[in-house]
């Protein structure tokens, strides 16, 4: 006789089923696909332009970076007298002071002036991720250090030209 009395339950006069006496928990099939489309647009809209905001991060770390060893390989070049060997002398915390001449003579020149370190490391490629291109002597240049990425920035610049 209970579960007869849990049927005919009243509700402002109405009959109540034993659909209508459970109530709704959660959200129907169709809610869930109308929310995860609007997820899904949102997513598509926002990514393109994440990848973009990313990509010239790292652009403008590697400016910041290539400034930054140019400025340390200048600096070696002004205490010691001749460019370094390596990208790696320049994290030395002592001398002596060796590299090579502007004749591209492999000289030392004792500690000369020596500062270092010039840097505490020297960072990678924050484009490519591979070490930087360096050359103490040239093409194309004295000391010149590179970008190894190949391509071109957001702006059509070669990377190579930084």
């Amino acid at each position: 006789m209970c579960a007869r009395r849990a049927l005919w339950q009243a509700r402002e006069g109405q009959l109540i089923t034993p659909f209508e006496s459970v109530r709704r928990k959660g959200f129907s099939l169709t809610e869930m696909l109308v929310a995860l489309s609007i997820v899904g647009i949102l997513l598509a809209l926002a990514t393109p332009a994440w990848l973009q905001r990313t990509r010239l991060e790292r652009e403008n770390a590697l400016r910041r970076d290539l400034e930054a060893i140019r400025s340390a390989v200048r600096q070696y070049r002004a205490d010691c007298g001749v460019w370094p060997s390596t990208l790696a002398k320049l994290t030395d915390a002592g001398g002596p002071c060796s590299g090579y001449d502007d004749a591209g003579v492999s000289a030392k020149n004792g500690s000369g002036n020596f500062r270092g370190p010039y840097l505490p490391a020297v960072p990678k490629d924050a484009v490519s991720g591979a070490a930087f291109q360096y050359f103490p002597i040239g093409p194309p240049g004295r000391g010149e250090v590179l970008s190894s990425a190949s391509g071109s920035d957001a702006d059509g610049v070669a990377f190579s030209n930084y």
